[in-house]
């Protein structure tokens, strides 16, 4: 006859229940705190508006600017952040824009012209904050794996 006791039920019971409710909350977790550390990037770009643009367009451009947060944590992890803005119509360019090229209509009639500006509006502030935000994101990811330690 073989028999086999196991003791600590009632501990193993509890760690089951935190690590169930911590893989629960261990997405929501780290996707808003990889939200929040990429939040300023959208306020710098808004803020540096001015400086890129023409006087007449900053203050066209700056308030439709917007920037989308993606999350990704299956197959491929990382993430993705998207800077548009909505114009009248359509969405401008702003691809072009951060190139440097501003394409405009002549007092609102065609033909378009295209018209050189300084570019980096966008990537330029993505380089002067990239450090910080990875930086946030791995604090994000060691504070997540801490919670799971204990």
């Amino acid at each position: 006859m073989i028999e086999l006791t196991v003791t600590g039920g009632a501990e193993i019971k509890r760690t089951a229940a935190r690590m169930r409710a911590e893989d629960r909350n261990f997405d929501k977790n780290l996707v808003q705190g990889i939200r929040r550390a990429v939040t300023p990037l959208g306020s710098a770009i808004k803020a540096g508006v001015p400086t890129y643009m023409p006087s007449g367009y900053a203050p066209v451009l700056g308030p439709a600017l917007s920037t989308t947060t993606s999350v990704r944590q299956v197959r491929s992890p990382g993430v993705s952040i998207r800077v548009s803005a909505q114009g009248k119509v359509d969405k401008r360019d702003v691809r072009s824009l951060n190139l440097g090229i501003l394409a405009h209509k002549l007092f609102g009639h065609p033909p378009w012209f295209r018209q050189r500006i300084r570019a980096g509006f966008v990537s330029d502030k993505f380089r002067a904050l990239r450090g910080p935000i990875v930086s946030e994101v791995h604090r994000v990811v060691a504070r997540a794996l801490e919670r799971i330690a204990r």
